[in-house]
């Protein structure tokens, strides 16, 4: 027998796939053998109060599995937490619990406690923060603390008791972090938050830049366009321009992060005179620009390329090919 036909029933017969990934805290549960093919699918199982995300099930195709799920952990909270922070469950009572991830649990804080907000919370891949419990009895607070950029949307006292809070909001455009609201705490204020400056697209930089607001001309706007921190703004080439980068692509996103925006490069669009075999073209330039229309004549005997006389400049070059054939397409 030839060795290459032993080669080639090798590769026929042997397995399409290499074996199923391995998931943390998860196993395989249906499906599990020792050699797999096309077209095979597995399905997982996680461990007791883990829980999974993803499909279950995971197929070869084409040599290669589709993503296998992942177990995400629970959260475990013990009666010596809530104690040690002055915490109560929802219910009232105090008691070990395990919450499984993207789930969420209330509390509440022991009598003369002030809760700090959000008195709920959700269990992410093991990881909980618990709210706060502030002394009522406590020292009491002066001035709160300002924000810049940013209001006091509550009355303002000469002083506040321990346990009492100030809101804020950010001015306009301007993106808030961290929580909204600050409490006195035996004397202190808790850290207030910060409002976030947002990113300012000048016209002038836009028309350096050759672009334009998606669905707006930049005579629509009157100076700059205000971006929130961490919104994302769609920009496309002006008219006659193009993406350098993807010819295909005719608007692209820029975020606000707090670093400078970047920009794709805009290029203009251009064609160069093309070269018609057999016939001419007019009007004859060095040089045409999008939207641009030649009329192409074809020598005695030959024809233009599906019986179209016209061509224009497009961003892909000139649509149809300019050409002259003795056939007629």
């Amino acid at each position: 027998m030839d060795m290459s036909d032993i080669s080639r029933r090798t590769t026929v017969i042997g397995p399409a796939c290499e074996k199923p990934p391995v998931i943390d805290f998860g196993a395989i549960v249906s499906g599990d053998k020792l050699e797999y093919r096309e077209s095979d699918k597995v399905q997982y199982k996680c461990n007791p109060g883990f829980s999974l995300t993803g499909s279950e099930w995971i197929t070869c195709s084409r040599k290669t599995w589709t993503p296998a799920p992942q177990c995400l952990a629970p959260c475990s909270i013990t009666k010596q937490q809530l104690e040690a922070k002055n915490l109560l469950l929802s219910n009232g009572r105090r008691h070990a619990q395990l919450i499984q991830s993207d789930h969420t649990l209330g509390f509440m804080c022991s009598e003369g406690y002030a809760l700090t907000i959000p008195s709920v919370r959700k269990c992410v891949n093991g990881h909980m923060d618990l709210p706060s419990c502030i002394s009522e009895t406590g020292k009491n607070c002066s001035r709160p603390p300002t924000v810049e950029n940013g209001d006091i949307t509550t009355f303002l006292e000469k002083e506040y008791t321990s346990g009492s809070f100030v809101e804020f909001k950010c001015q306009k455009f301007y993106a808030m972090e961290g929580q909204n609201i600050s409490f006195c705490d035996n004397g202190n204020w808790t850290k207030a938050p910060r409002c976030l400056e947002p990113c300012a697209i000048s016209v002038e930089e836009m028309e350096n830049q050759m672009i334009e607001l998606n669905g707006r001309t930049n005579e629509n706007i009157l100076r700059s366009v205000y971006v929130e921190r961490g919104d994302f703004l769609e920009l496309r080439c002006k008219p006659g321009y193009s993406l350098a980068t993807n010819l295909s692509q005719s608007t692209f996103m820029v975020e606000c992060n707090g670093n400078p925006i970047v920009y794709p490069e805009c290029k203009e669009i251009v064609c160069d005179p093309p070269g018609v075999v057999n016939g001419s073209f007019r009007p004859q330039r060095n040089k045409y620009r999008d939207g641009d229309i030649i009329i192409i004549a074809c020598n005695h005997g030959f024809h233009s390329h599906n019986g179209q006389n016209t061509a224009e400049c497009t961003k892909n070059g000139w649509l149809p090919t300019p050409r002259c054939s003795n056939t007629q397409d």
